[in-house]
């Protein structure tokens, strides 16, 4: 059992196409936030770390210790604590305020930098599961990701609703 419910037909889909085909993919996960594993997202209720380990393992892949080995990579924008809801910034027409969490205690640039290396130089299947906020996006991330021309390269992109939806649905993408 882990948080998720939207997402779920899709991770047990990955499933069945993995066993089907005899395949354990091998996940790799990169966070933008050293601590960021550490992290309970809204709405939920465990450490995020530990949620990354049981939709890898309920699609019926493996975390993998090193890229090199790895079938797929898992970016993932989180902070490093105070998970902000984006809602908030549409209900009150405003930017989320700037924080540590966000802008100090994360590097968007080098996970950037590393899924185009993942891309371009590893030929890896590269999926983004965009957990900074809930409830929607990161729109410094998306812009950096255009502005790198990865958009069109990656295996998957989610981000919306909760953490667990997200990763649930770009993590099947890039299985499948």
């Amino acid at each position: 059992m882990y948080p998720d419910a939207d997402a779920a037909v899709n991770t047990l889909l990955a499933r069945v196409i993995n066993r089907r085909k005899d395949k354990r993919p091998l996940v790799f996960i990169k966070l933008a936030s050293n601590v960021g594993g550490a992290v309970i997202p809204d709405y939920e209720d465990r450490f995020v770390g530990e949620t990354l380990k049981y939709h890898i393992l309920a699609a019926g892949g493996l975390v993998a210790s090193c890229v090199s080995e790895a079938d797929i990579v898992l970016m993932v924008n989180i902070p490093s604590g105070g998970m902000q809801d984006r809602w908030t910034e549409i209900d009150s027409g405003t930017s989320l305020p700037n924080t540590l969490e966000y802008d100090a205690n994360r590097t968007l640039i080098e996970l950037i930098e590393y899924a185009d290396y993942a891309v371009t130089q590893l030929k890896k299947n590269v999926v983004f599961a965009d957990i900074a906020y809930c409830n929607g996006g990161d729109h410094l991330l998306f812009r950096l990701l255009r502005q790198e021309g990865l958009l069109w390269k990656l295996a998957g992109y989610a981000g919306w609703n909760t953490s667990s939806n997200s990763i649930g649905t770009c993590l099947p993408m890039g299985m499948i």
